[in-house]
């Protein structure tokens, strides 16, 4: 290990089937960073996740809800990785969020979803844990499943309850729409402490909810969950995973 790597200290904080995922702390300065790792045999997706914050870095500067990719800290680290921004996972902060602190997660992540739509690409992962919270700003981490748009995909990716219904039919179109679908329901998640899924939809196997997902048009909203929102937020919520309103954006 060089000095400057020695430089940094590691801790783990996550793994995927494709990454481990470290936060490394400066000894001396006590910058933080996140460094993401490609496991053996996945370079190629990590080495896709930075094509894809590349090409939204290089088409709106400093985008500010969208994760910000660093310059190498590791330069003789043999295996691909990215070095990211350290922000903490809306799974570890609060249990339920106000439904202003929802509001706001809801707008900040909207434009992250913009600018990643703009660059002509799908996310195809929005849930709570690839949402960060930095110094009171919402970004959206994890491109890993990004595609673009035009892609003819011919498996089901995304992360369940969240994945939109027609990204579960895995041969059928998918848009824009679909990232929306998986904020609302992150969103309502986020009011709840729970998934819908979890209250209306308990003791289903995979299988089974995958396809309730998909033949189902709606969903208890969270004014029916017991939740005391804003009719007008209820509304949007529920128009943001209604078949009949969201394929129509």
């Amino acid at each position: 290990m060089n000095n400057t790597q020695c430089e940094w200290k590691l801790t783990p904080i996550g793994a995927s089937k494709a990454s481990r995922t470290y936060k490394a702390v400066h000894t001396i300065t006590k910058e933080t960073r996140v460094c993401k790792i490609a496991k053996k045999g996945w370079v190629p997706e990590l080495e896709k996740e930075k094509l894809v914050l590349n090409d939204i870095a290089s088409k709106f500067e400093n985008p500010p809800h969208i994760v910000t990719m660093y310059p190498d800290i590791f330069p003789t680290l043999e295996r691909s990785h990215l070095i990211l921004q350290y922000g903490c996972p809306l799974t570890e902060t609060v249990n339920s969020y106000s439904y202003q602190q929802v509001v706001t997660i809801g707008e900040h992540i909207a434009r992250g979803l913009e600018k990643i739509h703009k660059t002509g690409y799908l996310h195809n992962d929005i849930k709570p844990a690839n949402i960060i919270e930095v110094a009171g700003s919402y970004k959206i981490i994890d491109f890993g499943a990004a595609e673009k748009k035009e892609a003819d995909l011919q498996e089901i990716i995304g992360t369940l309850p969240f994945t939109a219904p027609e990204r579960l039919r895995a041969k059928e179109q998918v848009g824009p729409q679909s990232d929306i679908y998986s904020l609302g329901m992150t969103l309502i998640e986020l009011l709840t402490s729970d998934t819908i899924f979890n209250f209306f939809l308990s003791n289903l196997t995979q299988e089974q909810l995958t396809q309730t997902v998909i033949a189902k048009t709606s969903f208890p909203t969270v004014i029916e969950q017991g939740v005391d929102i804003p009719l007008e937020l209820d509304l949007v919520l529920e128009k943001m995973i209604h078949k009949k309103f969201y394929e129509e954006l």
